[in-house]
């Protein structure tokens, strides 16, 4: 499947590691987690649409999800946003959408992160995605996966 929206900074090489890279957290980290996991996402036959009807430049989406998983899990303070309004705005967006993208985001983790950092990323992303969910698919169950 074509990657969809490919940038010159968005190419990230999906070649697999022989153990976790980082053991902790910090911004390089980040930036690899967040260019590898939408590296995945433009890929899904589940996601890569619904994401392609949203974002024309991947750069200023890449960046903006850099300072907010920063925001999350270093506490930077540097996204400036409301993610319940952007995620509003997506037509067609179910919570089987949360799902697959916690699956790809658990997986992300796992393949970059060593324990104890990895199930605390998990953990946020889990939290994130649910309430992401629970706000803009009202009505719709809240999946546990």
């Amino acid at each position: 499947m074509k990657v969809l929206g490919q940038s010159e900074t968005a190419q990230v090489e999906m070649r697999p590691f022989e153990s976790p890279p980082f053991e902790t957290i910090d911004e390089e980290a980040i930036a690899a987690l967040v260019d590898r996991f939408y590296a995945r996402v433009r890929q899904d036959p589940t996601l890569a649409p619904l994401f392609a009807q949203a974002i024309d430049d991947w750069d200023p989406h890449l960046a903006t999800m850099r300072r907010f998983w920063a925001s999350v899990l270093l506490r930077a303070g540097t996204y400036r946003g409301n993610p319940v309004q952007a995620h509003e705005r997506l037509e067609g967006l179910v919570p089987a959408h949360f799902s697959r993208w916690l699956e790809l985001f658990s997986e992300t983790a796992t393949e970059l992160f060593s324990s104890p950092e990895r199930e605390r990323i998990c953990h946020k992303a889990s939290l994130i995605g649910a309430t992401l969910q629970s706000r803009v698919c009202r009505g719709d169950a809240v999946t546990g996966s």
